[in-house]
């Protein structure tokens, strides 16, 4: 199969991570990502600027989204049953809290740039998509190292390349590179 576009990620020697989508016109559509870049995340984080909701079932019910997945579509978060119920405890688990960071970084994107641009960039740019989950994974990894977690970054590679989910946004092997720099890279000193 042709594609229209070839993505193409490599670590520069300023520890950033070009994440641009070559078109077959020779342009090239994306943004280069800083790795050395704070995270906004810390343990007394206020998710008040988000309404964090439960995923309506409706849309389980109709396969619009599987049942373990949460969204984001400022100014709300919608977390899966599991997570919500842990959210509404009031301490939510790290879990819970590296999936809301996530989301999080996905609701201050969409204010940067609208609400609906981004959804549509979101929606039909695989480089765009790939992009800005790149940008909130950085953040949930952050979460899982401040708890001493592991991140399985093959899990998350094969997300990113199903079509249901992420729309096959990159391949299995470009997304597990990226993730395994992003992974291995030490956290930034405070």
């Amino acid at each position: 199969m042709i594609s229209n576009y070839c993505t193409s990620l490599f670590l520069s020697i300023t520890d950033k991570i070009d994440l641009s989508t070559k078109h077959i016109d020779g342009t090239f559509v994306g943004e280069e990502i800083d790795l050395d870049t704070e995270s906004s995340y810390c343990e007394e984080k206020d998710y008040n600027m988000a309404k964090i909701r439960k995923v309506p079932n409706w849309i389980v019910r109709l396969g619009i989204l599987p049942s373990d997945i949460s969204i984001a579509i400022a100014p709300y978060i919608f977390l899966n049953d599991s997570l919500h119920q842990d959210y509404m405890t009031g301490q939510p688990d790290w879990f819970t809290q590296s999936i809301i960071e996530h989301e999080t970084t996905h609701i201050e994107r969409q204010e940067q740039l609208g609400v609906s641009v981004w959804l549509w960039r979101y929606m039909t740019s695989n480089s765009f998509c790939f992009q800005e989950e790149i940008i909130a994974l950085k953040r949930e990894m952050d979460v899982y190292r401040q708890n001493n977690k592991e991140f399985s970054t093959d899990r998350k590679a094969r997300l990113l390349s199903k079509f249901w989910i992420y729309h096959r946004c990159v391949s299995y092997f470009d997304a597990k590179s990226v993730l395994d720099i992003l992974w291995e890279k030490p956290q930034t000193e405070s």
